[in-house]
């Protein structure tokens, strides 16, 4: 969601820019070609010209889509709890809205297709995921947190690793 070693560490990753950037050279080397990015902006302490080097990083990395999202404050994060407290303030609407711009831009000027608020794809590798999401078809979540929907239930698996894992042994 970043390519910098301290917006990771602010926003509780467990990798750091160098693993993100390798994994996706390394996909890209093992023949996959239907890969996405993730992407946030607008959040304490991402800059204007940090977030144009995360945009020229994901763009030197020629991956087919991208989505990239403004940091959304949800119920029990890490985040929301910290707000309550008055030890986080969203970022100003202006800097969010420049930040947004600046990507929309700079996708453009490298021929992604903005195809929905926060997705922007080259050669009409849309997200599967979304498409069938927007279509109302189904589709499977295999993960931690992973959602799924067989066409008239929306189901989704326990957050976090340890607790997925387990819930597999058990069934």
């Amino acid at each position: 969601q970043s390519f910098h070693d301290d917006d990771l560490q602010y926003l509780n990753r467990r990798h750091n820019g160098q693993q993100a950037v390798d994994s996706l050279v390394y996909a890209k080397e093992a023949g996959f070609t239907n890969i996405t990015l993730d992407l946030i902006y607008g959040f304490p302490g991402l800059t204007t010209a940090k977030w144009q080097i995360n945009i020229e990083t994901f763009l030197k990395l020629d991956i087919p889509h991208l989505s990239a999202y403004h940091l959304m404050v949800e119920p029990k994060t890490v985040f929301h709890v910290l707000e309550k407290k008055g030890r986080f303030k969203a970022v100003d609407e202006e800097l969010s809205l420049e930040q947004y711009k600046l990507l929309i831009k700079m996708l453009a000027e490298n021929h992604y297709e903005h195809y929905e608020t926060s997705n922007f794809c080259k050669n009409s590798m849309y997200s599967r995921h979304n498409t069938a999401y927007w279509q109302n078809k189904p589709y499977i979540g295999i993960g931690p947190s992973a959602h799924s929907y067989d066409g008239q239930t929306r189901r989704w698996n326990v957050a976090g690793n340890s607790a997925y894992i387990q819930h597999l042994k058990e069934n």
